[in-house]
């Protein structure tokens, strides 16, 4: 789990998009943010055509952007497009298998352990079939308004799956 004080930044960039809407129906106690969740999508192309949006998902995915740590092959710094100096956690690839399966770890910038994701892909007719799996475990600083859990949860899993989808709309059309 997160020390509370090294999880704020990212807890607040999230809770300052969705968290007013969550906060409406939460008990006092309502501060865990551990998450699991998997998502799919069947893209309409070749793994090697979708994996560089795997690689650099900037296009597709909403939130934070992966800027490269310098010196660091396999190391980025999460920022938010409007403060590209702030580090909000950090990002290492684990597992780089090309054009199959990319885990990154993220950490809290003192290094806390936050959680992995996985990008599977996986030929099947009629193209590739994308999985996204997040694994996380973080609570919700005390100065935040309690979280609706089963909210959080379902806010998290359609994000992730309108992302998957911006995804198969980029390479498809890409691909045309």
């Amino acid at each position: 789990m997160i020390a509370l004080t090294n999880a704020k930044s990212l807890v607040v960039v999230w809770l300052a998009v969705a968290g007013q809407a969550l906060a409406q129906s939460a008990t006092e106690d309502s501060r865990d943010l551990s998450l699991v969740t998997h998502n799919a999508v069947v893209i309409a192309a070749a793994p090697e055509g979708i994996w560089p949006h795997i690689v650099d998902p900037d296009a597709w995915k909403a939130g934070a952007r992966l800027v490269p740590v310098e010196g660091a092959e396999h190391r980025f710094k999460a920022v938010m497009p409007n403060d590209p100096d702030t580090a909000l956690f950090h990002v290492t690839n684990v597992e780089f298998n090309a054009p199959h399966r990319r885990t990154i770890r993220l950490n809290a910038l003192d290094g806390a352990l936050i959680g992995h994701a996985s990008w599977e892909l996986t030929l099947v007719d009629g193209g590739t079939r994308v999985a996204y799996h997040v694994y996380s475990q973080q609570t919700a600083p005390p100065s935040q308004p309690p979280i609706d859990r089963e909210a959080y949860v379902q806010a998290n899993r359609a994000r992730f799956q309108e992302e998957l989808n911006a995804l198969r709309k980029l390479v498809e059309t890409d691909s045309q």
